[in-house]
């Protein structure tokens, strides 16, 4: 009886043991489920991520492509603007130029004319076309230094004073010994203010020359900026000068009419001084 009693006893242990081994192997398997179930997830989780960072990638890449495909294609368009903005400018630039050319020629057919006209006139009107001829010439100088400037929008007025001077010079050979000094500082005039100014010019020296100066006589031209476009043109000369009693601004002589005019033009005033 005792013997079945401890197998009985010893039975019921072993059974015992073995549920509570079956148990924790289950609570073990629980818990390897769960972590693998949880080691999945995590997996799951971080390739989640990984897909969702690639397609963000690819969105930023495929935009950065598209961005740089339109600045490309806009700054292709904007060269294309450029190329066709310049052909255009150097069109209008050619055009000017030829324009510039024709007016030249023009005003020497029209200093032709002049003095095939003034062949059979009297000396009072050969002085009067001989001065026409002058004026003439001086606005075909600018027409020329302006076709033949790279940049037609101005020319040198430095320059231009000196071929203007030399081609006034040469109507005066017996005067061939004057010494003229101009002094400009390299200053560009446009078109606008060329033309009277160097009118004006072409008065004076004509002028000094046909009344003030002696055979070796000095003629002085100078130009100035004052302040912003505003100039200052003196020509003086060691001539004999004008009576005391001229009034610059009551003058009678076309010339010097037409210098009080276009210095007006030009939003500009005449003075005379005399030394002597």
């Amino acid at each position: 009886m005792v013997i079945a009693d401890i197998k009985y006893k010893y039975e019921t242990e072993k059974k015992e043991l073995e549920i509570a081994l079956l148990t924790n192997k289950n609570e073990l398997n629980a818990v390897e489920i769960e972590q693998a179930k949880e080691k999945e997830a995590s997996q799951n989780r971080y390739l989640l991520l990984t897909i969702i960072g690639l397609a963000l990638l690819v969105a930023f890449t495929s935009l950065l492509v598209i961005q740089v495909q339109k600045k490309n294609k806009a700054n292709s368009q904007l060269a294309l603007k450029n190329q066709q903005v310049n052909k255009q400018n150097d069109e209008k630039e050619l055009l000017l130029k030829e324009i510039h050319h024709r007016v030249k020629n023009n005003l020497q057919v029209v200093s032709s004319l002049l003095e095939v006209q003034g062949k059979n006139a009297d000396e009072k009107t050969k002085v009067s076309i001989v001065d026409g001829q002058s004026r003439v010439r001086a606005m075909a100088l600018i027409h020329e230094k302006l076709y033949q400037n790279e940049n037609i929008a101005s020319i040198d007025f430095g320059e231009y004073s000196q071929q203007l001077s030399r081609q006034i010079a040469s109507l005066f050979p017996e005067k061939r010994n004057i010494k003229i000094d101009i002094s400009t500082h390299k200053i560009a005039l446009d078109i606008d203010t060329a033309v009277p100014l160097g009118l004006i010019l072409n008065e004076l020296i004509t002028n000094a020359f046909k009344y003030g100066l002696e055979k070796n006589g000095q003629l002085q031209i100078a130009l100035d900026m004052i302040e912003n476009d505003h100039y200052v043109l003196v020509i003086k000369d060691n001539g004999t000068g004008l009576p005391v009693e001229f009034d610059l601004k009551k003058a009678k002589s076309l010339g010097l009419r037409l210098v009080n005019r276009l210095s007006k033009q030009l939003y500009g005033s005449v003075q005379y001084q005399s030394n002597g």
